[in-house]
């Protein structure tokens, strides 16, 4: 393993759903996180692999409405 990171909040339900890796070596992570403890917004993480420190995290998106929202693929 080259590098390892976590993605989270302090409620441990956080799903990943999809992955992919860009021709820079960038890993994008999306799924669903637990907001506040009552509904899922939906998260897109963009992390480093290529340039240090590795598993930075180098974009963060996170949004939702009032239902629940999930992002299943990237």
């Amino acid at each position: 393993m080259a590098w390892n990171t976590f993605f989270g909040g302090t409620y441990n339900r956080d799903i990943p759903y999809g992955i992919a890796v860009d021709k820079n070596g960038t890993v994008f992570v999306t799924g669903s996180k637990l907001n506040g403890g009552t509904r899922r917004d939906y998260a897109t993480v963009a992390y480093s692999a290529t340039r240090a420190p590795f598993g930075a995290i180098i974009t963060l998106i996170q949004a939702g409405g009032a239902n629940e929202d999930f992002a299943y693929a990237i």
